[in-house]
């Protein structure tokens, strides 16, 4: 199956052409995708409703039969899949058979991950080469004292290793992609040891590494400014403020 890029476009402009005016009856077919091959996680991070366990949804593994059935309805008009949003993707044992059948489709790839599992040589090696095309690795941290605040319930050194093993792993079979991206929640406890994470990706290899302030309890927002959600919304508030008073003076 070697689905052509025009079909997707053609349906990608018509969606967003609905979207721009708001039409009521929508045609076409989604072009972005999210899918949670289970919603069970492993960690019980503090601001997750799946880890703080909830029970608002039912715990369920994804099997691999439905999601071909859903791919192969969506998957000739997707450009992009999300294979995570409430759980561990890695808990679901299809996985890679998931990654592998939406490429036949030509659709793009990406896993985020905790990490906090055990991943042998041959699974790492079966998921890089699977077709992914990214890796979003959670980290949120550079110490086990640090880590642990957040990630609940999780081990900072498997979560290192792993990482470790996909970037050595990825070098080891020679591969482009997947793109492995380390992601750094910022927050109060752990906002000093950034550069000591920065320096550790430097030294493994990861291709790149990103740091996120999250929406948070007040007592875990971090002191600097750029990672504080709150100071930068409250500041384009104002921003969107002053320039309707300058707006309005000028046609007033």
């Amino acid at each position: 199956m070697n689905f052509p890029l025009l079909l997707k476009t053609l349906n990608y402009k018509l969606i967003e052409y609905q979207k721009r005016n708001r039409a009521s009856l929508v045609l076409g077919y989604p072009y972005w995708l999210t899918v949670d091959p289970s919603n069970i996680c492993n960690l019980r991070c503090v601001f997750c409703p799946t880890g703080q366990r909830r029970g608002t949804r039912a715990q369920a593994i994804l099997p691999f039969e439905k999601f071909k059935k859903l791919i192969d309805k969506l998957g000739p008009y997707l450009f992009h899949i999300d294979f995570c949003n409430w759980g561990e993707p890695f808990l679901n044992p299809e996985l890679v058979e998931m990654v592998r059948y939406a490429k036949k489709y030509n659709i793009e790839t990406k896993i985020d991950t905790n990490l906090n599992f055990d991943i042998t040589e041959q699974l790492a090696a079966d998921i890089l080469s699977s077709g992914l095309d990214a890796v979003n690795m959670s980290v949120d941290g550079a110490s086990q004292q640090t880590y642990e605040i957040y990630r609940r319930g999780g081990s900072f050194e498997k979560a290192f290793s792993n990482m470790k093993l996909l970037v050595l792993t990825k070098k080891m079979l020679g591969l482009a992609k997947p793109r492995l991206h380390w992601q750094f929640l910022v927050f109060k406890h752990n906002e000093h040891e950034i550069n000591k994470a920065k320096t550790m990706a430097e030294q493994i290899g990861v291709d790149s590494i990103g740091f996120t302030g999250p929406f948070c309890s007040p007592e875990w927002v971090p002191s600097l400014n750029e990672y504080n959600n709150y100071i930068k919304k409250m500041t384009r508030r104002n921003s969107r403020r002053k320039t309707r008073t300058v707006t309005g003076r000028g046609t007033g």
